[in-house]
């Protein structure tokens, strides 16, 4: 089975928001370059993983808001997207480790909304490993998610804070 590791849940029509909002298209298109590409349907997606065999989408939001001041999908937009398409997305969830309430947020993610791993991306998100940030938030891994994905420029932060995390996956 081919599980497409890294899709970024912005190009998902069904939460397509427009406007300028943090979570919103417009601040997609200035943030992350989304001008060239629109929200498609959810048969198109459908189509694109069929044509490449993929059974298994894993949504990564990004949660961008010390860094930019917004989210690039937020934890509810992805549970909802895997909620009406369970056959073939598993979301995981983003916090940003700067911003106070981070370890609830997750928590809540993983809880109430079921997504199966934490997404971090300590470039985008605008931290370093060994920034003096709230990381207690990894000590939550092994007690409600396993996995973790981190942008692999930043394997340190994996070795820094190896004492609490269990099982990655660096891409």
């Amino acid at each position: 089975m081919v599980i497409d590791m890294l899709v970024q849940p912005m190009l998902y029509g069904e939460i397509y928001t427009p406007g300028d909002e943090p979570d919103g298209f417009g601040f997609w298109e200035r943030e992350f370059g989304m001008g060239h590409m629109g929200p498609m349907d959810w048969d198109e997606l459908v189509a694109e993983m069929d044509v490449c065999d993929v059974r298994k989408s894993v949504l990564m939001p990004l949660d961008v808001t010390t860094a930019c001041g917004g989210h690039f999908g937020t934890n509810d937009q992805v549970a909802a997207l895997v909620a009406a398409h369970p056959d073939r997305l598993w979301g995981f969830a983003s916090v940003d480790p700067q911003v106070s309430g981070a370890a609830d947020e997750l928590e809540r993610a993983f809880t109430e909304l079921g997504a199966k791993g934490l997404c971090l991306h300590p470039a985008k998100q605008g931290f370093a490993p060994d920034d003096a940030v709230d990381f207690s938030l990894l000590q939550l891994q092994g007690d409600i998610f396993q996995y973790l994905f981190v942008c692999k420029r930043f394997v340190h932060l994996l070795n820094i804070h190896r004492n609490v995390i269990h099982q990655s996956i660096l891409l």
